[in-house]
């Protein structure tokens, strides 16, 4: 079960001098955060001619395919993605969902902050790499050749 917070009332009192002041209703709310696990796979594509160029390294990926892994159990609706370039946490990606081109070749780390949404202080920060997988070369021409060897000389033979 998915518990986003726990509210519970506790009452509070001082006392000096062996007098208690009347007491106060204090209300504590526990946001949680997500314990992301300790292994994020790496999300591969393969490299596309959309740029012009499909030998480059360079394509388009969906970066919130690993959410759920992120999530780690918890309900997608209580928290929010937020997807960047660097460590520091200071250049977002603005189109992480099917419209992110890798920006190094030969992988890269994208930094994930994951925020509850309701309490943006809870936070968890994480991080994942991308690799572009290159397309197999495929030879221009192949001959298959075999000699007739089935006892009928006739062209054909397994």
């Amino acid at each position: 079960m998915d518990v986003l917070t726990a509210n519970t009332t506790y009452f509070a009192s001082q006392t000096i001098n062996t007098c208690e002041s009347g007491r106060v209703a204090v209300n504590i709310q526990i946001d949680e955060t997500v314990i992301v696990p300790a292994t994020i796979p790496v999300l591969y594509e393969c490299d596309t001619a959309l740029d012009g160029n499909d030998a480059n390294s360079f394509t388009v990926f969906d970066l919130t395919y690993n959410e759920s892994v992120f999530l780690n159990g918890k309900s997608a609706i209580n928290y929010t993605f937020s997807y960047f370039l660097d460590a520091g946490y200071s250049f977002p990606i603005t189109t992480p969902s099917n419209a992110f081109v890798n920006t190094i070749q030969n992988g890269q780390i994208i930094y994930v902050r994951i925020t509850n949404t309701s309490n943006n202080v809870c936070l968890t920060d994480t991080s994942f790499e991308i690799k572009v997988n290159v397309l197999p070369v495929i030879q221009p021409s192949i001959v298959f050749k075999n000699c007739d060897e089935d006892g009928n000389p006739d062209g054909f033979t397994n």
